[in-house]
């Protein structure tokens, strides 16, 4: 987070926001899978740092879309709302990643490091498949426009 953090901080984002977030959370998506399908820990940590690499890009897009298309005086409430949706994000994964991690390892007979792997890899691939749809959603892209 801190390169690519670094990196923004000296060159930014000037255009296509929604583009490169689709790209970052689409490379967040398949870094996450790969941090899973191994136990080698170079690959591990490599895919871990590429997966911290991708956020800063993602968020910084992510806000400047919403700032840019919220106006000032519900900036407050869109945002409190925003981390709300967040965190009960963080409830429902924490209630039901452990629950699926068991059952899958069950079923599968790897048990739960197995279990844990295919929910991480399936989170993964589910982030990559959706963030290349907003590639094609016109409606994200208006947003972008809105601003200029």
């Amino acid at each position: 987070m801190l390169v690519s953090g670094l990196a923004l901080g000296i060159r930014g984002i000037k255009k296509s926001f929604a583009r490169k977030m689709s790209i970052a959370l689409m490379c967040s998506g398949i870094f996450i899978a790969g941090f899973a399908v191994t136990s080698n820990i170079v690959l591990v940590c490599s895919f871990g740092f590429l997966f911290f690499a991708t956020l800063p890009i993602a968020n910084n897009c992510i806000d400047y879309l919403a700032r840019t298309n919220i106006p000032d005086e519900l900036q407050g409430r869109a945002w409190g709302f925003i981390g709300f949706i967040s965190q009960m994000g963080y409830v429902v994964a924490y209630a039901l990643s452990g629950v699926l991690a068991d059952g899958i390892g069950k079923v599968t007979g790897s048990g739960v490091k197995g279990g844990s792997a295919v929910v991480i890899i399936t989170a993964g691939i589910c982030l990559a498949i959706i963030s290349i749809s907003i590639l094609f959603m016109k409606k994200i892209h208006r947003l972008e426009v809105c601003t200029q």
